[in-house]
């Protein structure tokens, strides 16, 4: 605890410096430096004293005693008394670093109602788009202190994402273009991209579901621009791979996170798009450009990366979430799913097995048989240990699988063989 509250203290005095003069130099101090030194040293230890009560009495609290107990115990603070007595500098750079966490806003179009009194030349082919009632929440910075609420509107600007067909119902919603990420979901189509993109809003990082009314060249072409010269300033294109666990369409909220993936789909068409965007990153990163434009404003500076993700929800801190796809869920499920249950005792990750979304799983049952889903919730090691172990067992399995049909192949083999000897026998004519 000591060295934490000394770690702070050294922060406080280099932001105070960096603040307060930009070419300061350790080697020489002014008069009025080494006052302002001594006023910073002064608060800090009012704050360290006041810490160091914090912990007094979360001690008794406890009922520990540390001079009884041979092995020293560490509490962590929930509550940080002597905030404002910290510089202000300090006090907003941790305002700032509230502000770096990314918040995900979705946004959904809707077919015209058959109720609707416009006739239709007035509409566009979706009636509107709209952003999802969980999004349309206010920064909770935004509600913190003056202070606060203060520094955040620098950053957080009230923007209108949605197109109704009368303004007055239109709503604005508070975004931050450095770091939040609008979400193309399953309730909207390239349309509904392709709208938001005319009204010129920054988006430096757009998130695109490829589910079911986009595709990879579509998403492309909107953001690309059909103009040259047109730059939509978009860096980051995260393609967002289709997943049934963790949530169902609409109940994304801003808390929820993007996580690194390595599934490909669920269904096979999903997985042909999947392919299908790679060839384009590969496109766009030799700088040739979409084939069905003669320009490429996407050269330079002005290219963006492209990365696949998945959307879970907030883990815990030291947590993560993770999804792995298994080509055949029998090799789980026999006696109530035991072998999953013995990963799960065996590496302590919480292995997810139910689908959240069941109706709009059931659905791909129609076309084709789709993958099947494993999600992972733990820490960074047992998931990662846990996916390796159910990625064995999936191989062991396919391996298995292969076997038996190459022997079912060579038992068919031999018997048409052998009735091909039994045919060419003089004998056999007899019968």
């Amino acid at each position: 605890m000591e060295e934490v509250l000394q770690a702070v203290s050294q922060l406080q005095i280099i932001a105070t410096m960096d603040a307060s003069d930009s070419s300061y130099e350790p080697a020489s101090h002014s008069d009025s430096d080494n006052e302002a030194r001594a006023n910073i040293e002064a608060k800090n230890e009012v704050g360290l004293q006041s810490a160091r009560d914090v912990e007094d009495d979360s001690d008794k609290e406890n009922g520990s005693d540390k001079e009884n107990d041979g092995n020293a115990r560490t509490h962590h603070l929930t509550k940080f008394h002597p905030f404002q007595q910290l510089p202000k500098e300090l006090r907003l750079k941790i305002w700032g670093l509230h502000m770096e966490n990314p918040r995900i806003l979705e946004l959904q179009s809707g077919i015209r109602s058959a109720n609707s009194q416009v006739t239709t030349d007035q509409l566009s082919p979706r009636d509107w788009i709209r952003v999802a009632a969980p999004s349309c929440q206010p920064p909770a910075i935004l509600h913190a202190c003056a202070e606060a609420r203060a520094e955040a509107l620098r950053f957080y600007h009230l923007t209108n994402f949605e197109k109704q067909h009368d303004p007055k119902f239109e709503i604005s919603i508070y975004y931050n273009p450095l770091v939040d990420i609008p979400y193309f979901g399953p309730e909207s189509t390239v349309y509904t991209l392709q709208e938001t993109v005319k009204k010129d809003i920054v988006m430096p990082r757009v998130a695109v579901d490829y589910s079911k009314g986009f595709r990879g060249i579509s998403v492309m072409e909107a953001l690309h621009g059909d103009q040259p010269g047109q730059q939509t300033g978009t860096k980051k294109i995260f393609f967002i791979v289709p997943s049934y666990l963790w949530f169902r369409g609409s109940d994304i909220d801003p808390s929820h996170t993007l996580y690194h993936t390595r599934s490909t789909g669920v269904t096979q068409k999903q997985r042909h798009t999947h392919s299908r965007i790679q060839n384009l990153m590969e496109r766009i990163a030799d700088g040739r450009g979409l084939r069905r434009f003669t320009f490429n404003n996407w050269t330079g500076e002005n290219q963006p990366s492209v990365e696949f993700k998945g959307i879970s929800p907030a883990p815990d801190t030291k947590m993560m979430y993770r999804n792995f796809m298994v080509p055949d869920e029998a090799l789980f499920e026999k006696d109530d799913w035991f072998v999953l249950r013995e990963v799960e005792r065996k590496t302590g990750c919480m292995i997810q097995k139910e689908l959240s979304d069941r109706d709009g799983y059931e659905d791909l049952w129609c076309d084709e048989d789709p993958h099947y889903e494993l999600g992972f919730y733990g820490t960074p090691i047992a998931t990662k240990n846990a996916i390796r172990l159910v990625e064995e067992i999936a191989r062991k399995g396919e391996e298995e699988e292969k076997e038996r049909e190459a022997q079912a192949e060579a038992q068919a083999r031999e018997c048409k063989d052998s009735w091909r000897e039994y045919r060419h026998t003089p004998w056999a004519h007899k019968l």
